[in-house]
């Protein structure tokens, strides 16, 4: 959407043929304080408990600006079930506010747990651009009320298919950090950057 204003109430609805939804509010980025609701791993073979979580969240934070679930939405990328669990858990939240997704590793893996580009995962979402076609809903970045927030892709393992992924996407992160004017930065990532106690565990320096 293009040409709203800040701070400011507007309402939509879903159309396909001749059918449309209810109307549904939503409310644009204005200044001062905010609240956003950062999820961890969703992951689960039974999606009650991550439901649960959900409802809790959303009513105890009914201000929420937007909410963040910091990857590995699904344990099984193409298993549509599970996707299914995720959008049922989270579809009041849906409706009115931002979802901003973070990739994890388990978007990658398939139905016989081998490891490919998370397609189904790159499809359901449509995240800010980061000027590569090839990226794209993989990393990209937003503004909110004075807060500059980065999503990174984490999985260079992973996606081999993409060997040029990790160079790139350093790259477009410092051209990224560069430009904004934002007093506040945040990165959100599946992977974290620090060893802890995993020294001996591959994976966890990813370059940044």
């Amino acid at each position: 959407l293009t040409g709203l204003s800040k701070n400011t109430e507007y309402q939509y609805r879903i159309g396909a043929g001749d059918k449309r939804s209810q109307w549904m509010p939503f409310k644009t980025a204005g200044i001062g304080d905010f609240t956003a609701i950062i999820f961890p791993d969703s992951q689960s073979a039974n999606y009650k408990g991550w439901a649960e979580l959900v409802k809790t969240a959303w009513a105890q934070n009914p201000q929420a600006a937007f909410f963040a679930n910091m990857g590995d939405l699904v344990d099984n990328g193409e298993m549509a079930s599970q996707w299914n669990a995720w959008f049922s858990a989270t579809e009041d939240m849906n409706k009115v506010i931002p979802f901003a997704g973070v990739m994890g590793n388990h978007e990658t893996y398939t139905l016989d747990w081998k490891v490919r580009p998370p397609k189904v995962y790159l499809n359901l979402f449509s995240f800010p651009s980061n000027g590569y076609k090839q990226y794209q809903n993989q990393f990209y970045s937003f503004d909110y009320n004075g807060v500059h927030f980065v999503v990174l892709d984490t999985q260079a393992e992973e996606e081999t298919n993409e060997p040029q992924l990790l160079a790139d996407e350093v790259a477009w992160l410092k051209k990224d950090l560069a430009s904004t004017k934002m007093k506040w930065k945040v990165v959100l990532m599946h992977k974290d950057v620090f060893q802890y106690a995993f020294a001996n565990q591959p994976g966890r320096d990813n370059g940044f």
